[in-house]
């Protein structure tokens, strides 16, 4: 599915030179694509006051052979997008090659795939973290053009439900993976962090584990707890108040096992816009745009309170129609824009907070 001061950040529109204001700190406000870009919808999304980026490194799309070489060119093409447009990317890695054991399989069964993962992040620490191999290459491509390299790493997607971690979730398990994340991050850059997946606050899948208590379990553990910089959330509600009161438990529960001063990071929040489907987030489109509103201005107003670094909607555009295949009933119409890139109300809504247009 796979999160204030009183500040306000000033965006200059592309076009006539007008100043629209911001709702909250700068950097706030991400996205995740849920459809294939192009350059023109990054163009977009920094018209629209975007700031941060989801990019997933999908190690079985990388490399997707035993001993085979990494295949980044369309993770280039991606980085280079947000280069030149001045968007924060933050990468996730996930997914295991078939020669693990598929995508959903996490590679700790024993030292070799352990080790093979560990070789996989240090390659694409090394490739798009501060001065990487990537970089190296963009400055002749893109001559005057600032940088913008990785620095925070989410370790994985919803480890706590069994569609992201076969065959059953385990916080054990996750630690053992983002401990050996994390060490692989800093052997490459020393200043690198390290997120905890998103957690799917509320599953109702059998065999998930509560959000809350996963984290609990997870953060309780010093030796880990010690290598994590952010926490990722994924509070899938059916309105604004279920978000908070997942939220406020998501916040509690990090408290409770020691991270006090961890921040939280939504890193998908969303609905959709087809009120047929079979799904508590399936909206009309206006209903959308409500939930929305409705969740952004809760998330603002304790942003302070409960630590929230970034708020990331699930998603910019619906695939097409050859591209929706996703088990999630509501998936496939979350976006803010319609397949054919025309807007729906949530657009506005959204602008409404990033100050773009």
């Amino acid at each position: 599915m796979i999160a204030l001061v009183a500040l306000t950040t000033l965006l200059i529109g592309c076009g006539g030179g007008e100043r629209a204001q911001a709702k909250g700190p700068k950097g706030f406000w991400g996205l995740v694509a849920g459809a294939p870009m192009v350059a023109s919808d990054f163009s977009k999304i920094k018209t629209a006051g975007v700031s941060t980026f989801r990019v997933q490194l999908q190690w079985a799309a990388i490399q997707p052979t035993k001993n085979g070489r990494y295949g980044w060119a369309s993770i280039d093409a991606q980085f280079a997008e947000l280069a030149r447009n001045g968007i924060e990317p933050l990468p996730y890695l996930i997914g295991s090659p078939a020669w693990v054991g598929g995508e959903a399989a996490p590679p700790i069964d024993n030292s070799e795939q352990l080790g093979a993962w560990s070789a996989f992040t240090r390659e694409a620490v090394g490739r798009y973290g501060p001065n990487g191999k990537f970089w190296e290459r963009f400055a002749i491509t893109d001559p005057g053009v600032r940088p913008k390299p990785a620095r925070l790493w989410e370790v994985w997607i919803e480890p706590n439900i069994p569609a992201f971690w076969k065959p059953r979730p385990s916080t054990g398990e996750y630690a053992k993976l983002f401990n050996a994340t994390a060490k692989a991050v800093r052997a490459v850059d020393p200043d690198g962090q390290s997120m905890v997946a998103g957690v799917f606050t509320a599953p109702g899948a059998e065999g998930s584990i509560l959000g809350p208590k996963f984290l609990d379990r997870l953060l309780s553990k010093k030796a880990t707890r010690r290598r994590v910089d952010v926490v990722g959330m994924h509070p899938y509600a059916k309105d604004a108040k279920g978000v908070g009161e997942q939220t406020l438990r998501i916040r509690k529960a990090i408290n409770g096992a020691g991270g006090r001063n961890l921040p939280i990071m939504v890193d998908e929040i969303g609905w959709g816009s087809d009120p047929t489907a079979d799904s508590l987030l399936a909206k009309s489109p206006a209903g959308q745009a409500k939930a929305l509103k409705q969740s952004f201005n809760l998330l603002l107003k304790k942003r302070r309170a409960w630590k929230i670094r970034n708020v990331v909607w699930y998603q910019y555009r619906d695939p097409d129609e050859d591209q929706r295949s996703s088990p999630c009933p509501f998936c496939d119409r979350a976006g803010l824009l319609n397949a054919n890139r025309t807007p729906k109300p949530a657009w506005n809504a959204f602008l409404s907070f990033t100050g773009g247009h």
